[in-house]
């Protein structure tokens, strides 16, 4: 294995074409699997599992694994911390560590950490070869999420019941519903920016990935979607060179048109509206343009509860967090729930403790900025998805996540090193 110095990775290692195409089609078929899991034996497990255990031995085999001295020195720390706030866990918290829960907790942790040194690796071996991943999470999210809405439409009920989360909301091949909107919002992103050719193949792409996270009920999802549809309008108003004229005018016509149908069509448009919001799926939308913070705090999940057994946590362990322990069984014997914190930095504070976590997490808000100068706006555009998601959903063992901290901290070559800019965009 090799340490290259953190302030910059050498330049691009020569391997062969052949070897380069076999990383490029594992790292596609890692993207493209990455929204299919399930959870076995109380693990939760992808198909991507797979690819990334043949990404990780291939490149062991090749003697190619890299790593940054900063990196590994801050999650050594990360590890002591949680290994010593295991221990005293004990004295804080009226509940027992068993062995089993630590190695449960410590193997998704690592397997974090193994998504995040792929991406490194692969990365410092050829950064054109992310292009791959990004394109099969791209082709895989679509594919899956429309055959998903195929099977919703007309397979039999015990089909559908794969799909689905409870009756009615749809969750594709994930645990979880929200977690299908949140693939399904960062593939939208990486489609806008690079979309398909052909004008059919894009026009299925948008009516996809629209009814995909409609049908999965995520409020948080919708907030997402209309919040990165938005930043596209503006991004599209200020690239563009726009006729002040025809910008008016074409606000005064489509103004007239609106008020005009709502005039001459007044009962259809509220019987359309009406009918909309009767389809179960869409119901739960009504909150967030009505009551935003009860929409997003006060529903189902009771995030309200979860983040207030957050804190509590926090306080109880002194800051110092759970370390490997269970955040559910340790929640249940705290609050009486098992629910977990329905927020990523609040949960990732509770299980690393309030330094490390904050320390992580300036890090990579760091790198988010300097990505951002260097105008690497799909990458910027995805760490804004998790950003939005995070404050809802839990997404500290989000493999999807761990891969785009790799890209983030990564410094490609030309990257933004001793006052040089990077030589091309995302």
């Amino acid at each position: 294995m090799k340490t290259i110095e953190a302030n910059g990775y050498s330049s691009i290692d020569e391997l062969t074409k052949s070897n380069q195409k076999i990383l490029g089609r594992l790292f596609y078929l890692l993207g493209f699997t990455l929204c299919i899991s399930r959870v076995f034996f109380g693990i939760n497990m992808s198909i991507s599992d797979v690819f990334m255990v043949l990404l990780v031995g291939y490149l062991l085999l090749m003697k190619k694994v890299v790593f940054s001295k900063q990196l590994v020195l801050f999650f050594i720390g990360v590890i002591c911390w949680r290994l010593l706030s295991t221990i005293l866990l004990s004295s804080w918290v009226d509940t027992s560590v068993s062995l089993f829960s630590v190695i449960m907790t410590g193997q998704k942790f690592f397997v974090n950490l193994l998504y995040l040194i792929l991406t490194i690796s692969i990365l410092h071996i050829n950064p054109e070869l992310k292009k791959d991943f990004l394109s099969g999470v791209k082709v895989g999210t679509l594919f899956f999420g429309c055959l998903s809405m195929f099977i919703f439409l007309v397979a039999p009920a015990s089909l559908k019941s794969f799909v689905l989360f409870g009756d009615l909301r749809l969750k594709g091949f994930m645990n979880d519903p929200n977690y299908f909107a949140y693939l399904q919002t960062c593939g939208y992103c990486i489609w806008y920016l690079r979309p398909f050719k052909g004008k059919w193949k894009n026009l299925i792409a948008f009516m996809g990935y629209t009814f995909c996270i409609l049908l999965s009920a995520s409020k948080t999802g919708v907030v997402a979607f209309l919040v990165i549809n938005l930043l596209f309008l503006i991004q599209k108003l200020f690239r563009k060179n726009i006729n002040v004229k025809h910008l008016v005018m074409t606000i005064m016509t489509a103004s007239v048109l609106i008020i005009g149908t709502h005039f001459l069509f007044a009962d259809y448009v509220s019987n359309l509206i009406a009918r909309f919001l009767s389809i179960p799926q869409f119901v739960r939308f009504e909150g967030v343009f009505t009551n935003f913070y009860g929409a997003i705090v006060a529903g189902g999940s009771g995030r309200t509860e979860a983040w207030k057994t957050a804190q509590l946590l926090l306080t109880r362990t002194h800051f110092m967090g759970i370390g490997f322990v269970d955040y559910s069984s340790v929640a249940l014997s705290v609050s009486g729930s098992p629910t977990i914190a329905h927020n990523t930095f609040l949960q990732i504070a509770v299980e690393w403790g309030i330094v490390p976590a904050m320390m992580g997490m300036l890090l990579v808000f760091g790198q988010f900025v300097r990505k951002l100068l260097l105008k690497k706006w799909l990458l910027c555009l995805l760490i804004l998805a998790n950003i939005i998601f995070s404050f809802s959903i839990s997404l500290q063992n989000s493999r999807l996540l761990w891969i785009l901290v790799g890209l983030l901290v990564v410094k490609e070559q030309g990257s933004l090193v001793n006052g040089k800019k990077e030589q091309s965009n995302d």
